[in-house]
């Protein structure tokens, strides 16, 4: 029998978007799917539109909960799904038909417990363009990734490889998934510890190089939440990370990772700045601080050190270097992808 994939959809207040990914999804070339629309009490027509769907499918399941987080909501998926394998869809995005069939036979062929779509934002407009467009035929191919390079790419977390840090467009098999649970006490980053959870175990991947899952952009996630608890939130998601590889014996991911998590707080420090969000900024400098402090910084790279002293300070003269900075990052960034 072929095998059964859960699409986990967490809903909350998105009725201007969810046709578009509910109606991709129905659209898929593999139909052995059960579609969880899982929704976190919202207070606009999501309930009644996921509620239509489901009396024209019997493949559509509608969950309901009171508004507990979008961890919450994924937790009572993964409880809840049938299938052989998990997909994770989130609920104002949208997918190409072929998406779920491609990964899944990818997954098969490289024995990954992990496959993984590639992506584009889109605005509205261009997702309907695309949806209508897409290929049944095209062709696709996939990139194979062994475990220890997977884990090494989620603690760069490179703009190559970024969406390794979210579990949207990824294929999962149920029994690599089903140990974990999403950080329920998490607002942001709960994801990205999901997934590193999932390769911490010893799962490889595989990832899907046609650009098939369509994030869209619109007023709600155009930008980041810049808020005290989403910067706490991915600030001790990064530390837990550190933390994970160094007990694992993995001091280079670490390293990597303790660059990452400097130069994320680093940004976050200027734009608090330019913001002129003074509480935020204040919280950030006590955040630097720690981390000045603690075992991680003596695991920086030289350049990493340089910019933290610089952002921190002599800001004036940083805000000056910063367009060169950041052409050097984006630079040993573009030679490590081609290596």
């Amino acid at each position: 029998m072929q095998e059964l994939i859960s699409v986990i959809v967490p809903v909350y207040n998105t009725a201007a978007y969810l046709r578009d990914g509910i109606q991709s999804v129905l659209a898929q070339s593999w139909t052995r799917f059960e579609l969880l629309l899982v929704d976190d009490g919202s207070g606009d027509e999501s309930v009644s539109i996921c509620r239509d769907f489901c009396e024209k499918d019997r493949r559509i399941r509608l969950l309901q909960q009171a508004h507990e987080g979008v961890s919450a909501a994924r937790n009572r998926a993964l409880r809840e799904a049938k299938g052989d394998y998990l997909f994770f869809l989130d609920s104002d995005d949208a997918i190409h038909p072929r998406l779920l069939e491609a990964l899944l036979q990818l997954a098969k062929e490289h024995d990954a417990a992990i496959a993984q779509a590639d992506g584009q934002r889109v605005c509205s407009k261009e997702l309907q363009a695309l949806l209508k467009a897409s290929d049944s035929h095209q062709e696709y191919s996939g990139l194979y990734m062994k475990n220890w390079q997977a884990l090494e790419q989620i603690c760069r977390s490179a703009p190559a490889f970024i969406l390794f840090l979210a579990i949207g467009g990824k294929l999962v098999r149920r029994d690599a998934a089903l140990p974990f649970l999403f950080d329920e006490e998490m607002v942001s980053g709960e994801d990205t510890k999901f997934v590193y959870q999932l390769f911490a175990s010893g799962t490889d991947a595989v990832i899907l190089r046609q650009k098939w899952y369509y994030y869209r952009i619109h007023a709600d996630n155009a930008s980041f939440r810049h808020s005290l608890t989403a910067y706490r939130n991915i600030y001790e998601c990064y530390k837990y990370i550190c933390e994970q590889e160094k007990k694992s014996g993995r001091p280079k991911n670490a390293a990597l990772c303790s660059c990452r998590l400097i130069y994320t707080l680093l940004e976050w420090y200027r734009l608090s700045g330019e913001e002129g969000a003074a509480d935020l900024t204040e919280y950030l400098k006590g955040l630097a601080a720690a981390e000045r402090e603690s075992w991680r910084f003596s695991l920086l790279s030289f350049p990493c050190k340089i910019q933290f002293f610089l952002m921190m300070d002599w800001y004036p003269l940083y805000r000056c270097l910063f367009p060169l900075l950041l052409l050097r990052r984006k630079w040993a960034e573009r030679r490590q992808k081609r290596k």
